[in-house]
């Protein structure tokens, strides 16, 4: 940190000089061009080159050969995708095979925006055409936080016998929540690069980047449960088979629970969202102060003598991201 003097320049304008090392390592010459950007606490953010509203889209070029290991291309077109990049080119020094062409397809589908544009024997060009600014983090947010709440009464219903309950929707539900979540670490990713795009999606401080961050890889993680306790329940209960009625007993106080808390989450999703999740987690504590009952045949926590509570999986398996 240094301290240098301000001094008048001119009739008006007022002027300090770049330090030395500075100036030298960016190649700063006289007549250069420098771009300053006043931040939120004041501080002015100084860089070298002509201001640009949006940073110029990436490029990107994956070898099919060289990640031919299992979703070895998938990772690579996600990865290319969530880090900004708007022209992916997928080649292969021989023909692509048919494997290798489906699982390119299957990762397009799941992310917002991707399209395929161009495609011959040794290539696939994919162009991403998703405006940043058309998604504000706070109504993806919301949406995933609708899914995964639905996602948890259909399979709580299925438990309890619900007749309307139709788990064959979660895993396409599932689907949808992770192209929602691949466009936020996008759009967070985006954020933390371009504060001009970061003030269009709503996101004023990027101290709240992290908060999202987390609040987007708890609500896909949530999701990932849902979808595994569906299959389950698929396998246990097929069309036509009641669950146990031990087992409705012991599921109905969690869901109404659940429902409780989920309402209230629910609310305050929108602006004042950052100030209030803190306390949804302490009236999470104090509605559950108390142990929940025990699902028959589920985990307890603690010792053998100790009150029985329902053990989630957590921390939930979270996918390579």
């Amino acid at each position: 940190m240094e301290t240098r003097k301000v001094q008048k320049l001119g009739y008006s304008s007022l002027g300090i000089s770049l330090p030395k090392n500075w100036a030298q390592s960016n190649g700063i010459r006289p007549g250069s061009l420098l771009s300053l950007a006043v931040e939120d606490d004041g501080s002015l953010r100084i860089r070298l080159g002509p201001y640009e509203e949006f940073p110029i889209p990436a490029e990107a070029s994956v070898d099919a050969d060289a990640w031919a290991s299992s979703e070895g291309v998938t990772r690579m077109i996600t990865g290319n995708y969530i880090v900004g990049c708007n022209t992916i080119r997928v080649k292969s020094r021989e023909e692509l095979s048919a494997g290798q062409l489906q699982e390119i397809h299957e990762a397009v589908r799941g992310l917002t925006g991707l399209t395929i544009v161009n495609q011959g024997p040794k290539f696939v060009t994919i162009e991403n055409f998703v405006e940043p600014t058309r998604f504000p983090i706070d109504g993806l947010l919301r949406r995933l936080h609708f899914l995964t709440s639905r996602m948890e009464k259909i399979v709580l219903g299925a438990l309890v016998g619900d007749a309307g309950a139709t788990l064959g929707e979660i895993a396409r539900m599932e689907m949808e929540v992770d192209r929602l979540y691949w466009l936020v670490v996008r759009q967070l990713l985006l954020a933390a690069q371009n504060r001009t795009v970061a003030a269009k999606i709503g996101v004023t401080e990027p101290r709240h980047l992290l908060g999202d961050r987390v609040v987007a890889v708890s609500l896909e993680n949530i999701a990932d449960f849902w979808e595994e306790l569906a299959a389950d329940a698929a396998r246990r209960f097929p069309a036509g088979r009641k669950p146990p009625k031990a087992l409705v007993r012991a599921v109905a106080p969690i869901r109404q629970r659940l429902e409780r808390l989920g309402g209230r989450r629910g609310t305050r999703m929108g602006a004042a969202a950052r100030r209030a999740r803190r306390q949804v987690l302490r009236d999470d504590r104090a509605d559950h102060g108390e142990p929940l009952p025990r699902i028959p045949g589920a985990a307890s926590s603690g010792d053998a003598g100790s009150a029985d509570v329902v053990r989630t999986p957590h921390p939930l398996p979270i996918r390579a991201r």
